[in-house]
């Protein structure tokens, strides 16, 4: 039984309840229920919205296997400015998000007032 209702959602938000099991009598086949809320099932089966969500899914399980998950992104992030010597605003404009810029702690607070952090963002980050 794979619950991810409550204790573990996957990264992209699925949110279901899976339970496999094999048939008796030295069978290979396998089978799998598999539980979902409605409006996700929906989502998943009615809107473009499931083939976003493959390609989100395979790239966030390549991230993983090449040990790249969100936890470290900050870091990461401070490694690439020290590297490349690109700016909070380079950053920004690939999309990473203000948080992990924020995180990083590797950008001075008028830095970050450049890349686009509102006076909002910065003072929730404890910055002047």
């Amino acid at each position: 039984i794979k619950e991810r209702f409550v204790r573990e959602p996957t990264s992209g938000g699925w949110r279901d309840c899976m339970i496999n099991g094999r048939f008796t009598g030295g069978s290979p086949h396998v089978w799998e229920v598999q539980i979902v809320h409605r409006e996700l099932l929906v989502a998943r089966r009615g809107l473009p919205g499931h083939a976003i969500y493959n390609c989100v899914r395979v790239a966030t399980e390549l991230l993983e296997k090449m040990g790249l998950e969100k936890h470290d992104r900050a870091a990461r992030i401070g490694k690439l400015a020290a590297a490349s010597g690109e700016t909070a605003k380079d950053f920004r404009d690939k999309g990473v998000e203000a948080a992990d810029l924020v995180a990083a702690a590797c950008f001075e607070p008028h830095e970050l007032k450049d890349a686009g952090l509102s006076a909002d963002e910065l003072s929730a980050a404890g910055l002047p």
